[in-house]
């Protein structure tokens, strides 16, 4: 249900959003087959080089350019990446 869910209703994240999703799996992938804690902190690493992303892009970006995406979009991936990580672990 969770993964219908994500996908009805996935954040845009732009020109990141495949990737995103591919990272999601990532972490899923982890945290079914090495548990909840190694998939934990697979999403901290993911959640920290989105971040990363959201600032770099925030301070570095040409003044022409929007952004890749914005704050509430980075929460929602975030929220998501925890729960499913949760769900399967």
């Amino acid at each position: 249900i969770a993964a219908v869910l994500f996908l009805l209703y996935m954040p845009d994240l732009g020109n990141v959003t495949i990737e995103g999703s591919l990272l999601i799996a990532l972490a899923l992938f982890i945290s079914l087959f090495a548990g909840m804690r190694a998939g934990l902190f697979t999403a901290l690493v993911i959640l920290f080089l989105f971040g990363s992303l959201y600032f770099w892009n925030l301070f570095f970006r040409p003044t022409d350019q929007m952004f890749l995406f914005s704050e509430a979009t980075l929460l929602q991936f975030g929220v998501w990446l925890i729960v499913f990580v949760i769900l399967s672990g």
